[in-house]
């Protein structure tokens, strides 16, 4: 026998006594938020990191960190109600949720055109927190992909 075949025989011998012991095929840990990767800004002046997404009453939020890594100041701006998810088990696509004057459900807010926008000139180094709701996909979404303006999108973003 050469060599690939008894490692193969070995993989095999392992799972069947994981199996038989029982305690089943072991599966791979579900991704967490830290797992997601931090996203660069369309002009690499921003690094956007997720910090939370939360499913609560039907509502997913959405908290991010927009750090400047640029050489001096920027300015952090898009509208609010161009962000939206999806959900890949029923691809269909969720867009912010919105008050009864239309504002995107959003902070924090600096106009209101647009539907409300984020307007925030950020120091080298320093930070803004924003956030975003959404409708949730279902109570039982596990993963969605979120697209934040003038950055790529996140992808199989664990909702907790």
């Amino acid at each position: 026998m050469n060599k690939k075949c008894i490692g193969i025989i070995a993989v095999l011998f392992v799972v069947a006594a994981q199996w038989f012991s029982g305690g089943g095929i072991v599966r791979a840990a579900e991704s967490t938020l830290a797992d997601v990767m931090p996203q660069l800004s369309s002009d690499a002046s921003f690094e956007l990191t997720l910090r939370q997404v939360s499913l609560r009453k039907g509502v997913v939020t959405v908290q991010a960190i927009a750090e400047n890594i640029a050489g001096d100041t920027q300015m952090l701006m898009f509208d609010f109600q161009d962000s939206y998810l999806i959900d890949l088990g029923t691809n269909k696509k969720y867009m912010p949720l919105k008050d009864e004057k239309g504002l995107t459900i959003a902070g924090p807010m600096f106009g209101e055109s647009s539907g409300g926008y984020i307007k925030q000139s950020v120091d080298v180094g320093k930070k803004v927190i924003f956030w975003i709701k959404f409708p949730a996909p279902s109570d039982q979404v596990k993963e969605i992909d979120c697209f934040i303006p003038g950055f790529p999108p996140f992808e199989s973003v664990p909702v907790q």
